[in-house]
């Protein structure tokens, strides 16, 4: 599995020193932004602590295949079903997580956007943290870890994550998902390392985005940023690709800047517009009004 993983092989490699060592932690916290690779490493590490050979994970053995089929049964995926992880998706894992392992050494559980728990999730994985069943491991996968408890934080093995090359991205466009050349290498620019964000940038999708901000950055009504905004609000699906998109769009104005040595104004401006969107994109993922979001933002970036 990890074969198939883009990148982070400093972070692979520091994984199989870990497992080689028998000196394994309760807990991991893979922390990076989304979209690039964190959790098909994380299924990697299920696989190699559920592996059957001593060249783990083989991928070929039926505990690795298992796993990647997402059927072993001592491997835990939690995934939050609406905006937020519930603590009864916690109260179900710890449930299953007391049990002796079926077919292998240890227990693995997956935790997937880790920093979208509930307060009372949070406790109760906190709770799981410091009284962990034994031979059970729990993986948080997070593109916020500041979000997470400081106390959850100080509990699990960090691994940070980094941006993938542009490079990276294109060949995995190219030769996995058939993209041609062009599309590829403006969607790797976009997505900032992410081939999640990319995946989701197609031709069609990027005009469109960077089409209606162009209209209502130009000298738009008030009323074209709200139609705008409820536009972009009930695509909810593609609520944080659409930031990812504006962001994108203006780190590449701001990078012309700097080339360019236009410094100054212009410079601190493209800056405060990138933490604006920064900001929003906190919440995101979150139970915001998204339209009140956009309008907020666009009126913010568009300097009405």
């Amino acid at each position: 599995m990890w074969n198939n993983v883009v990148g982070h092989k400093n972070q692979i490699d520091a994984l199989q020193k870990t497992i080689a060592s028998g000196k394994l932690p309760n807990a991991w916290l893979f922390a990076g932004p989304r979209g690039i690779g964190k959790r098909k490493v994380a299924q990697g590490l299920a696989a190699a602590l559920c592996c059957e050979s001593k060249n783990a994970p083989c991928m070929t053995c039926d505990a690795c295949m298992k796993v990647s089929k997402s059927i072993h049964p001592d491997v835990v995926a939690v995934e939050r079903e609406t905006q937020q992880l519930k603590i009864e998706q916690v109260r179900e894992l710890t449930q299953r997580m007391q049990f002796h392992s079926l077919e292998s050494k240890h227990k693995v559980a997956i935790i997937d956007d880790a920093d979208t728990m509930t307060p009372s999730a949070a406790n109760a994985i906190l709770k799981l943290l410091e009284e962990p069943p034994e031979s059970t491991h729990f993986v948080l996968v997070t593109a916020a870890a500041h979000r997470l408890l400081p106390t959850i934080r100080s509990r699990c093995h960090r691994i940070s994550f980094s941006p993938l090359g542009d490079e990276e991205v294109v060949s995995y466009l190219q030769t996995k998902e058939n993209w041609n050349a062009s599309d590829a290498t403006h969607a790797a620019r976009l997505a900032q390392g992410s081939i999640g964000v990319a995946m989701e940038l197609n031709s069609e999708f990027i005009d469109g985005v960077l089409g209606r901000f162009e209209a209502v950055s130009s000298g738009a009504s008030a009323a074209d940023i709200i139609s705008v905004s409820e536009a972009w609000a009930g695509d909810s699906e593609h609520t944080g690709a659409t930031l990812d998109l504006l962001a994108g769009w203006f780190r590449d104005r701001l990078r012309s800047s700097v080339l360019e040595n236009q410094g100054g104004c212009s410079e601190e401006i493209l800056l405060g517009q990138l933490d604006s969107i920064a900001r929003a994109r906190d919440i995101a993922d979150t139970t915001a009004n998204k339209q009140l979001m956009f309008e907020q933002l666009l009126f913010n970036i568009c300097g009405k």
